[in-house]
């Protein structure tokens, strides 16, 4: 099990944070997806309705891996999710 840090870094929600396994998913837009749905979920069980509205459009990309770079990533790194371009 190789367990990675995924962080948001955006400007709405810079530093929000994730440690998964790689190993569970087929493709790097499941591993924002779920990313994404656990943040959806933290904001709709808080009441904060406007920021739950604002992460459902969220373009969340990750630069410079592919999933199997994330399966063979060093233990313990940090990963930035970001939702801008290039």
């Amino acid at each position: 099990m190789v367990l990675v840090t995924f962080v948001l870094s955006c400007d709405l929600l810079w530093g929000y944070s994730m440690v998964l396994d790689p190993e569970w998913f087929t493709s790097i837009e499941a591993i924002t997806a779920c990313v994404q749905v656990s943040l959806s979920y933290m904001f709709r069980q808080n009441g904060l309705d406007i920021l739950y509205e604002k992460c459902k459009g969220l373009p969340l990309h990750i630069h410079d891996h592919t999933i199997e770079s994330l399966k063979a990533i060093n233990p313990n790194s940090t990963v930035y999710i970001c939702d801008h371009q290039s």
